[in-house]
């Protein structure tokens, strides 16, 4: 919505700025910042999930932290992988959670264990991390915080899904933790 308002305005706002100065100050164009290009985490991540087992072009996901991992968590991954021939269950990686990164990567294993089409993977160090979501891992210090999974989202969207060919996003239901309620409600 604003690129098309912004597009019918253009014009019409440089004609006026050049008609009298006084009224209006010409529109400069910034372009957005690709955060993305040459970032060694994203590189060495993509490396990594290079190296997993594509059976198909219709593979699904789920992103989970797992702090700890629970009933709930095992019954979307139940449901998730009944639909889809692969699904990938990315764990965060960060180490901000009441668990550490190894023993939620370790229940989610174990809890997975008994679904052959499901492969648990981490999600890096830039994925579903700190540095493209700070509002996740501060939400106990300002559980009001409006966030934005922007750059979350086009990490996801643009380099993750088309190599792994994950055609499905699968998302959890949240009552008790606003901001994941909110991040799962964003991904939807």
């Amino acid at each position: 919505i604003a690129n098309y308002v912004y597009e019918h305005l253009k014009n019409k706002l440089l004609t006026i700025d050049l008609a009298n100065s006084e009224l209006a100050n010409p529109i400069i164009v910034a372009k957005k910042k690709n955060v993305f290009s040459n970032n060694a985490y994203l590189n060495t991540y993509l490396e990594f999930l290079r190296t997993l087992p594509l059976t198909t072009d219709n593979h699904g996901c789920i992103l989970m932290n797992c702090n700890p991992f629970t009933y709930g968590h095992y019954r979307l991954i139940e449901y998730a992988s009944s639909q889809v021939p692969t699904l990938y269950v990315f764990v965060v990686q960060e180490n901000k959670s009441y668990f550490d990164f190894q023993e939620r990567f370790e229940m989610v294993k174990e809890g997975c264990k008994n679904f052959p089409n499901v492969i648990v993977v981490p999600s890096g160090k830039i994925f579903a991390s700190a540095m493209l979501f700070p509002e996740y891992f501060n939400k106990e210090d300002n559980p009001d915080v409006s966030i934005d999974v922007s750059l979350d989202r086009e990490l996801f969207t643009q380099h993750i899904a088309p190599l792994l060919n994950i055609k499905i996003r699968f998302v959890g239901e949240e009552n008790v933790d606003l901001v994941t309620r909110a991040y799962n409600m964003d991904i939807k």
